[in-house]
């Protein structure tokens, strides 16, 4: 989509898998509204956005769920597998429907930029490397292994997990 190429370790039905059973974990747990026009009003904003991005770039609008929290944090966000939520906090922060579509087109965006993967996926790799650090400073000067581990786990937040961050953020 933006022609960045990315590093995705998991398959794309294993992360849907993942968004659906963490969306019906939050439908188990959470309250939803019963509020009909709240839930028709975040409905419709969802439509708006999904009607204009080209198919190929994410699942039809039929395969979206949209549920509304009852919830005073301001939040929204989208899963894998086309699941999205919002908390009704959210509606007192984005008071009107193109402030809600630039909050949903943005947590929709990091689904469809698969961007939960690549977190993964480097979350994967860092910890792999972080084992293998690990075994190797133990076994050249064991008596500074955490010392060494400990500050390789700082470098790989701030040098390549916290800049991933960022780059998701502003891509999205």
């Amino acid at each position: 989509m933006t022609g960045r190429r990315q590093l995705t370790l998991i398959h794309e039905d294993k992360m849907d898998a993942m968004g659906i059973a963490a969306f019906a974990s939050l439908k188990r747990d959470g309250e939803l509204t019963q509020d009909r026009a709240i839930k028709e009003y975040v409905r419709c904003v969802v439509v708006s956005i999904l009607e204009v991005i080209p198919r190929e770039y994410g699942p039809d609008d039929g395969r979206w769920e949209v549920l509304v929290f009852e919830d005073t944090t301001p939040n929204a966000f989208a899963l894998p597998g086309g699941k999205i939520g919002v908390h009704t906090g959210m509606l007192d922060v984005a008071t009107t429907p193109g402030q809600l579509a630039a909050v949903l087109g943005h947590e929709i965006g990091h689904v469809l930029l698969r961007h939960g993967n690549e977190r993964m996926s480097q979350a994967i790799l860092s910890d792999a490397a972080m084992q293998t650090a690990s075994v190797a400073a133990g076994a050249a000067a064991p008596e500074y292994q955490e010392l060494i581990v400990g500050g390789l786990g700082v470098g790989a937040q701030f040098g390549v997990l916290l800049p991933f961050s960022r780059k998701h953020e502003s891509e999205a």
